[in-house]
């Protein structure tokens, strides 16, 4: 699985990349803090799952994510939230983000998550 990371704490960002290449069958390919440079990421190594940031300064999830879909329709989105969901997370999902984790959750059920969509890629 090639994951692209968009956050832009330095250190949550730095730990979710040390947990995600720490798994054999996952790949890293790219940690950015903004969207702008998600979008070029996205168009130059065309990643499996992006965990994106809800709360990115240059710009919406929802511009983001319908910018991605439209080039990567079968990329899996998933939205990082440190509060509760809100309405620009159902936004972003009802426009085809894949779902949404907080950013409280364990690195096991982050995991766990990641899992089941590498279980679901496999299955297609």
């Amino acid at each position: 699985m090639r994951i692209l990371v968009v956050e832009d704490h330095l250190l949550f960002q730095e730990s979710l990349v040390r947990l995600l290449n720490a798994r054999p069958d996952t790949t890293v390919i790219g940690a950015v803090n903004s969207l702008q440079e998600a979008l070029v990421q996205v168009h130059q190594f065309k990643p499996d799952v992006i965990l994106m940031d809800c709360s990115l300064s240059d710009g919406t999830v929802l511009d983001a994510s319908r910018t991605i879909l439209a080039e990567l329709p079968d990329t899996k989105i998933v939205l990082l939230t440190m509060d509760e969901v809100h309405d620009k997370v159902h936004d972003a999902i009802r426009q085809g983000a894949y779902g949404y984790l907080p950013k409280s959750v364990t690195s096991s059920h982050l995991l766990g998550y990641l899992n089941g969509i590498e279980c679901e890629g496999a299955a297609i």
